[in-house]
């Protein structure tokens, strides 16, 4: 008996006289599936990088940029905890307005700053501050929309497999039965 059929390398797609249209077809959409997990990472790296961008840009419409000055050196507000979550420090800060005047607000920004140190912020149109392009400021924002986004659609791509999976397995079922069914009275020698 020729076994070189009935063996099946690692990582080839079944084949050879024994294959089925389903196998191959089963074969094709894991294939597609594990490109598209390889897709999601791209995808979950530029839609971190994306928000990371958006949400560290340069004024809007009615916003401006300055160059404020640190009133107080900064406090936490969220230390490090068990999972290594950076440090938030909020920062009282003082800016000079487009019109000459002073303004007064505070800012959370991912480091320590000492009174009278510069810290670039983005001023609202309610006259409300946000920190401005921080070095180093974009990497948990990244991570916090990266991560999810990517462990979501694996977990889209895992319920396709296993959808798939789950329509093959009947298909084979229902083929299993129906040669059972032709081939039961041969084998038990009773014919119906």
């Amino acid at each position: 008996m020729d076994v070189r059929h009935h063996r099946r390398l690692p990582g080839r797609p079944p084949g050879g006289s024994l294959a089925r249209p389903g196998d191959r077809i089963e074969a094709l959409v894991l294939a597609l599936l594990l490109a598209a997990g390889l897709a999601t990472v791209g995808l979950g790296a530029w839609a971190g990088n994306a928000t990371a961008d958006a949400l560290s840009a340069g004024p809007r419409a009615g916003e401006y940029a300055a160059t404020a000055t640190a009133t107080e050196a900064s406090y936490p507000v969220i230390g490090p905890g068990s999972d290594a979550v950076a440090p938030m420090r909020r920062v009282p800060v003082a800016w000079p307005t487009p019109d000459g005047a002073t303004g007064h607000g505070t800012v959370l920004l991912h480091r320590d700053v000492a009174a009278g140190e510069p810290v670039p912020v983005v001023v609202d149109t309610t006259g409300r501050p946000r920190t401005g392009h921080e070095p180093g400021g974009r990497t948990p924002v990244t991570l916090t929309v990266a991560v999810p986004s990517v462990l979501a659609g694996w977990l889209l791509l895992a319920l396709l497999w296993l959808a798939t999976e789950s329509v093959v397995a009947r298909r084979r079922a229902s083929a299993w039965e129906a040669e059972w069914e032709r081939i039961e009275p041969l084998w038990s020698g009773r014919s119906r």
